[in-house]
């Protein structure tokens, strides 16, 4: 399995620590010291080696990311955590996976069902096949099941994902000008799927999609699969331009998309003679 993906897990510690898991047998490269913890020891209770949680991610149906805003030290370090879970959320290595989103405060824990007592969401984590664990610190820990992300209030966005990338050439773009007629038809299609209770079969698995590159500016264009929060009454699929920050979006033209129960920074959408192509929220 390892012979044909490449495995890339970002988590953020003290600073973005960037790990290539290609191969068991090769060492972790670029992860500064001291940044992750790891060991050869395989037991769910004892930090591990990277390749040994991507193993088991792989295999893994259900994933829990959990966001834990517990005894932060201030507001710019709740947004990164929260940053981080939708971030996570959104990776394209967790595409198809069942995946639930609890948010612990105090003794409460809020997620798809409402606010919750904390003991109840803590003994369903009990039993989970992967938890991806973010709070507030300056280290990231690999455990056979379960992966502690340490984030503190300097977050850049995205830096939180989990990417299985095949080996193969990347898919090339049959399409290479969109023009604006073009973005208003594919917008128009999404209104279809994106409409409730539509989008709640809307397949995770078949997005990302490569349209073309953007006739004005010659960005690459995608349709991408978003959910959050209430999946998957909140499903959608939007315009996005590849690889472009959310403070670069509006000098090429483009709309700021935000999840819209946590507000975090999503993509940039293209405009139409300045109309927007961003879905309705549900």
């Amino acid at each position: 399995m390892k012979n044909f993906l490449t495995v890339f897990l970002v988590a953020l510690a003290l600073v973005a620590a960037y790990m290539v898991l290609s191969n068991p047998s090769k060492p972790v490269n670029h992860v500064p010291p001291g940044a992750i913890n790891v060991s050869s020891n395989t037991s769910a209770s004892e930090p591990v080696n990277p390749d040994v949680f991507a193993a088991q991610l792989l295999s893994a149906k259900d994933v829990f990311i959990v966001q834990d805003l517990r005894d932060t030290s201030n507001d710019a370090v709740r947004r990164s955590i929260q940053q981080c879970g939708v971030d996570f959320a959104g990776s394209r290595g967790l595409v198809g996976k069942n995946l639930t989103i609890f948010a612990f405060e105090k003794n409460e824990c809020t997620s798809i069902d409402g606010i919750v007592d904390l003991n109840i969401c803590l003994e369903k984590l009990k039993t989970a096949e992967i938890t991806i664990h973010i709070k507030e610190g300056n280290q990231s820990t690999f455990y056979k099941n379960k992966l502690v992300v340490g984030v503190i209030n300097d977050y850049s966005p995205k830096s939180c994902n989990i990417n299985f990338v095949p080996t193969q050439p990347e898919p090339q773009i049959t399409q290479m000008n969109i023009t604006d007629e073009q973005l208003r038809t594919i917008t128009e299609e999404l209104k279809k799927i994106n409409t409730p209770p539509d989008n709640a079969k809307i397949n995770s698995s078949d997005y990302p999609k490569l349209l073309g590159r953007y006739y004005k500016n010659g960005l690459v264009l995608k349709e991408q699969y978003f959910c959050s929060d209430l999946c998957p009454a909140y499903a959608h699929v939007e315009i996005v331009f590849e690889n472009v920050a959310s403070e670069d979006c509006n000098g090429i033209g483009g709309e700021i998309l935000t999840d819209p129960a946590w507000g975090a920074y999503l993509g940039c959408t293209p405009k139409i003679n300045n109309e927007s192509t961003v879905q309705p929220s549900n």
